[in-house]
């Protein structure tokens, strides 16, 4: 028995950033109702000094605040740490590899992975370095195996799902609710575009132009930024916020919130480029436009030890458009005719994520007990 084994045995979930805590939130609600385990949320990004203690973070943005102020936490559950941190937690999981912000004599280190793409940024070696890897469905997993990083049998692959996307299939999202609660009319069909965070992405080409398009076809227009997109020289995520915003018509709005989720449920169709939103998407099949981003696409391609794959589902699952000229009339047909690509969008899910609806369920029993087995190690 370990000599701490008369304390409650410690979930630490560490994330460097907001959308990061959106994938592992649902699992957090389930947790924080279990009186038998410590519950702990961190962005690791503290730094620790001898006698003086623990130092903030340098950037705001890094604050345990910024990270988890938006989300519904207890505050007795923030803690400091860093990955210098030599507290033996029994569990750390997390959706980062960045091995600054995790402890390392946490027992059972845990990836949840933050999501999964044509681009297939989550399919990498450098995951292979956890205990635990809560795969999102069978083609995440094929990935890695048919790479020659894992085998089949292989005692860290654990078949979880993505608990963010319950939501999308529970009946918890009420549709009319968000689109009223950022001044929308239900009555309207809504486009939600969703660019990728990395350079040369479809806002980045095409910003106002864009938004125009999507305006013109007589929809509500929800632009969702990533969280912490890679941006050009000199351009700050103030001055993108000024760009967005200066874009958008009477019938448009800016997301604020980190969680896609709520906003997947409200749109009739999503526009996006490489994201792994776009695959997300396709749980509620609806139709789906691709902005063609070739220089993106190239940027990834070349990449030493790229995982891309466009040949499996890619952008099938949509229409791609490589002209701002396209996008309005694109938008339109596939609106009137939203069936079209359904059997792609369905067989794309089918084989992307595991059982949705079940997934946060799946993650809180796993955690339960790898803490418990590791906390009576």
């Amino acid at each position: 028995m370990s000599a701490d084994s008369e304390f409650p045995p410690t979930i630490l979930f560490c994330g460097k950033h907001r959308v990061n805590f959106t994938l592992f939130h649902p699992v957090y609600q389930l947790l924080r109702r279990e009186p038998a385990i410590r519950l702990l949320l961190s962005s690791g990004r503290y730094r620790y000094q001898g006698l003086l203690g623990w130092w903030m973070p340098r950037d705001e943005t890094k604050t345990n605040a910024h990270v988890f102020g938006e989300f519904d936490v207890d505050p007795n559950h923030l803690h400091r740490t860093s990955g210098r941190d030599t507290f033996p937690y029994a569990v750390c999981v997390t959706s980062n590899v960045d091995s600054k912000i995790i402890p390392r004599r946490a027992r059972v280190q845990v990836q949840t992975f933050q999501g999964v793409s044509f681009r297939n940024y989550a399919v990498d070696r450098k995951y292979l370095r956890f205990d635990k890897l809560f795969f999102i469905g069978r083609y995440h997993i094929e990935q890695y195996v048919s790479r020659g990083l894992l085998r089949e049998d292989d005692p860290r692959i654990e078949l979880i799902g993505m608990p963010k996307l319950d939501r999308l299939v529970d009946g918890s999202t009420d549709r009319k609710a968000v689109l009223e609660g950022m001044g929308l009319d239900p009555g309207l069909p809504t486009v939600l575009w969703c660019p990728t965070g990395a350079r040369q992405n479809s806002f980045e080409k095409w910003g106002r132009a864009a938004l125009r398009a999507i305006d013109a076809a007589g929809v509500n227009t929800i632009l969702k930024l990533h969280d912490h997109p890679h941006l050009p020289k000199r351009l700050t995520y103030d001055d993108l916020i000024a760009e967005a915003r200066a874009g958008l018509g009477e019938r448009g709005r800016l997301a604020h919130h980190s969680d896609v989720a709520p906003l997947l449920v409200a749109a009739d169709l999503l526009v996006s480029d490489a994201s792994s939103v776009a695959f997300e998407y396709c749980i509620l099949d609806r139709p789906i436009v691709f902005i063609d981003v070739p220089e993106l696409l190239a940027a990834r391609a070349s990449m030493e030890g790229s995982a891309m794959d466009l040949e499996t589902h890619g952008r099938r699952i949509g229409r791609v458009v490589s002209r701002t000229e396209e996008l309005t009339e694109t938008i339109r047909a596939e609106l009137a005719a939203p069936g079209a690509l359904s059997p792609q969008r369905r067989a794309a899910a089918q084989h992307l994520f595991h059982d949705p609806g079940g997934a946060a369920r799946r993650a809180a029993d796993r955690l339960l007990a790898l803490a418990r087995e590791a906390h009576g190690a």
